[in-house]
Order: C-alpha cells, then structure tokens, then sequence
C-alpha cells in the first residue's frame, strides 16, 4: 500500500521533492552565511617540518593527542571578504538533464523457448568473450543486471600486480564521479572490484539506459589516462588502507590465515612494498595489458531481448578495447579451463 500522503504520480520522485516553499525562511538561512559567522576546518598530515598547511600547531587534543592549531580571522581579512562582489547570474544555471533517467518501463515480450525455470542460455558471444543471458519472466520488473568477469592472470598473478590493478579501480571510480552520480540518481548503478584472477563488472537498474551506462564504465576503463595528480591521491589512499589493515590483532590473524591459504592473498607490507615501486607508466601499461588481453564471461538477466544482451556485451568488449589476435580464449576455451590449468599448477 501507498503511503496515505504519498500521490501515485510521485513514487518514483517521492524522495526529491520539496514541501511549501517558504520565501522568509530560505532568506534567514541565507542571511547566516556570512564570513564572520564561518568556520573553516583544515585536515592534513604533517608535513617534514612538522607543520599542517605551512602553520606550525600551536596545542594537542587531550585524548588521541593529534596536534593542532587555531585561530581568528584577521580583521582585514573579513573586511575583504564583506565586501566581495556576487558573481554575475550568469554563472548560476540549473543541473544539466540527467541522461539516465527512464522514460519507459514496458516489458520484453517473452521469447518463445524461455520459461521462468529455464536455466540461462548460452549465446556462445565471440573470439574474446562468452555471453549467458536469461530473460526475466519471474520479477517482471523493468530490470536488467549485467555481470562481467574479465580474466586475465595479470589481474592478481603477484602483488605488485594486484597493487597496480587496486590503483587502477580506485583511478577508474575516481574518472566516473559524475557519471555514478548522475547515473544513481536514475536508479542506475554500477560496482568494479578484483576477486582473484578477475575483474567483476557488475551494472544493475533500470534497463532502457543501462546500455549507455555500460558503455560510459567500459569507455572509462579502456581509455583511462594516468593522471599524475590523481594517481598520486590514490597512492596515498590504498597507503592508508595498508597501514590500517593490521592494526586489529583479530583482522592480523585473519590476513595471516589466509596468506597460507589463498595464493592470491597478498600480505600489507608485501602491498606496501610494491606501492613504492609504481608509476603512472607502469600503471597505464598495466592497464593496457590486463584488457586487451582478457577473456571475458557475461551473464545478463533481466529486462531484455536476446538481441539487446548481445549487443551490450559486444559494445562492452570493443570499448574496453579487448584484441580479438590477443585475447586469452587463445590458450584456453573458457575461464574454467583456466581456473583448471591453474589448479594443476
């Protein structure tokens, strides 16, 4: 049941919309936000001199005795501020249309073979990639998930390797900020993580704009440009990541357990040590070699035509820049032959 104040025509905007507009209120709020009314706070490690921002700490917090420093704004200062100029309205403007938002929900007329108990099939795909698809005729809900498991040894075969494509996912994400965003917004969503020998892409929401948000992630992999600046703000963040991981004795013993376990289970001083060694070159070839040399495994269900599936997983290998004369499904038939050939070693 609805929600007794809730309008049917509002159930998908329910969360977004705004209550009475009240002129006199939004002026008091506004009228708070004054320079002498401010309060600016600024994070930042020690740097060699031992200072924070170029200001040397002046006190110490009681309990975690993180140093610190304050002080008042200068009188010239908020003078200055006061009497700045409001930008031209000019460069005011309203968010641009979101481009993943649905305009339509009909379902897909239900192929002919396919049952709601029928396992998915098998479209075979291509030189480089295999596709199972299963249309949805359970949920019966406007829907499509695409899972992507792009297999390449080189995606964890030591830890330098597995350091580089850590960097490479947090680059990535960092690249779509806006593009997640937007997409969210939409009830579109997108995940890309490292399990193992594989790079899992996982794409779920609404299924009309899906096939432009799966282009957008696989365009933001095949073509990401190592930025020096960013890769040195995701350097610093898997360097914290590393330097924490151990700090509970219970998640040491754990990591410790599974290192004797799991060959793919990389050590955070191992980590720490292969981070040092990176460079955006090497990481950008890295990059490179990992997709246009995998295979990849799809599964998509939901909302679709076998066609439509195809397709999509068709776009995500030439955006991805996956090469056809190099691709793994040369040395092995699928990723369980892999996984075999790898169990035998």
């Amino acid at each position: 049941m609805l929600h007794p104040t809730l309008k049917p025509q509002h159930v998908l905007a329910h969360s977004h919309l705004w209550g009475e507009f009240d002129t006199q209120e939004i002026i008091e709020v506004l009228e708070q936000l004054r320079p002498n009314n401010m309060l600016v706070l600024i994070s930042s490690p020690l740097d060699a001199s031992g200072n924070v921002a170029g200001i040397k700490p002046t006190a110490e917090e009681e309990w975690f005795h993180v140093k610190y420093h304050f002080e008042k704004y200068s009188t010239a200062l908020l003078e200055e501020w006061a009497t700045l100029q409001c930008p031209p309205t000019s460069l005011f403007h309203l968010p641009r249309p979101n481009p993943f938002i649905p305009r339509r929900f009909e379902l897909y007329p239900p192929s002919a073979d396919t049952t709601p108990d029928s396992l998915p099939s098998d479209l075979a795909g291509g030189p480089h990639h295999r596709l199972w698809f299963k249309q949805d005729l359970t949920f019966k809900m406007p829907r499509l998930y695409v899972f992507c498991g792009i297999f390449n040894p080189l995606v964890n075969r030591d830890s330098r390797c597995y350091v580089m494509t850590s960097l490479f996912i947090k680059l990535v994400e960092d690249e779509l900020t806006e593009h997640a965003y937007m997409a969210d917004l939409a009830g579109l969503y997108y995940s890309l993580r490292m399990t193992d020998d594989l790079l899992l892409l996982r794409i779920y929401g609404f299924d009309e704009k899906l096939p432009q948000l799966s282009h957008d992630v696989a365009s933001a992999m095949g073509t990401l440009q190592v930025r020096p600046e960013r890769f040195e703000v995701a350097v610093e963040s898997l360097r914290r990541a590393y330097r924490n991981r151990n700090l509970k004795p219970l998640r040491h013993t754990k990591s410790l357990r599974l290192g004797l376990l799991l060959p793919q289970q990389h050590s955070a001083e191992a980590c720490l040590a292969a981070l040092e060694g990176i460079t955006p070159e090497a990481l950008q070839q890295h990059a490179r070699a990992v997709l246009h040399n995998a295979w990849l495994e799809f599964l998509i269900h939901g909302n679709a035509s076998a066609e439509q599936a195809t397709t999509i997983a068709s776009d995500v290998c030439t955006t991805l820049g996956v090469s056809q004369s190099q691709s793994l499904s040369a040395s092995f038939d699928a990723p369980h032959s892999y996984q075999k050939q790898r169990l035998r070693a």
